[in-house]
Parts: C-alpha cells; sequence; structure tokens
C-alpha cells in the first residue's frame, strides 16, 4: 500500500497528478465518519486496482452525488493561516466541494476488484 501525506507541497503536487491521470474514472463516497469528521473517496482504477482519497478534520462538505466520473483537485487553502492547514477538494463533475483539515492517498485498498 502507497501512502502519500500532504506534510509538503510535493506530496500535494503527486495527489493531484494522480487525480488529472485518472480524470473520468468512477469514483465515489467510501465511507463517512460523522464523529471522526473523516471521508473517504474510492476511485476505481480497473484492473490496476483503487485509490482511496481520505480526508481527516472534515469541516465543510458538498456533495451532491454519491458516484460521478473523477474530475478533481485538492488546494492548500491558505486564507486561514490561524487555524492550521486546510485543503479544499473540489469536483466541477459532480458539484462537490469538501474542506478539510488532512488529506492521504492510499493505492489498492482492500477490496479490490481485478
Amino acid at each position: 500500500m502507497q501512502r502519500i501525506i500532504l506534510d509538503t507541497p510535493e506530496g500535494l503536487a503527486k495527489i493531484n497528478e494522480l487525480l488529472r491521470e485518472y480524470a473520468g474514472f468512477p469514483i465515489k463516497l467510501w465511507s463517512y465518519s460523522v464523529s471522526l469528521s473523516r471521508l473517504q473517496l474510492r476511485i476505481e482504477r480497473g484492473a490496476a486496482g483503487n485509490f482511496h482519497l481520505q480526508m481527516m478534520g472534515v469541516e465543510s462538505l458538498i456533495l451532491p452525488k454519491l458516484r460521478w466520473e473523477l474530475g478533481g483537485r485538492i488546494e492548500n487553502d491558505e486564507s486561514r493561516p490561524l487555524s492550521g492547514p486546510r485543503y479544499t477538494f473540489t469536483d466541477g463533475t459532480a458539484s462537490a466541494r469538501i474542506e478539510c483539515g488532512g488529506v492521504r492517498l492510499e493505492e489498492n485498498v482492500e477490496p479490490l476488484y481485478r
């Protein structure tokens, strides 16, 4: 399992590179925990496996669709420097917007459908 944690600008760049590479692939809400403020989106890559885009410390969630074709990106929200790191995932293909405090990407998370 490969993990990319957004502690650095390089990590954010790598995740956005992968999101661009897999644009148009199926993405869906995989899990959401209100009590933990954690959300997971699953990007299916067919025979190549999957990615789980995990967002922790979710503060705001606009997600009109549960499944759509990937077209999103993550940006560092520097408008609130005193509240710690903040990230925003936006995907115009689903009118989705998620604001959170942390993001990581995991590759080939069980179950694998190949």
